[in-house]
């Protein structure tokens, strides 16, 4: 139970920092929602984007547009919750 503890508090850091920031327009975003791909990629192409990632988590994946409000259209389309993704890839060591 110790183990748990420390290992939640570890990662609250750096989740609230990525989840404290509005996505940026045009980049990429982690995107929280129905269990399974084929919903969620629904989601995402139900609100003018793409997928993102050859895989993904049963319950996020990564998604990108150019057009203006496309994490509000998450929301609209199903989305539990929109994150920053490049904010993501950086905590990850990756660069986008």
């Amino acid at each position: 139970m110790l183990a748990l503890v420390i290992a939640l508090s570890a990662l609250t850091g750096p989740l609230l920092a990525v989840a404290g920031t509005a996505p940026s327009e045009g980049g990429l975003v982690l995107v929280v929602g129905p269990a399974g791909s084929a919903a969620r990629d629904a989601t995402v192409r139900a609100a003018g984007g793409m997928p993102v990632g050859p895989a993904q988590a049963p319950l996020a994946g990564f998604a990108t547009s150019d057009a203006p409000g496309f994490a509000a259209r998450l929301h609209d389309a199903g989305a539990w919750f929109v994150l920053d993704g490049d904010r993501l890839a950086l905590l990850c060591g990756l660069q986008t």
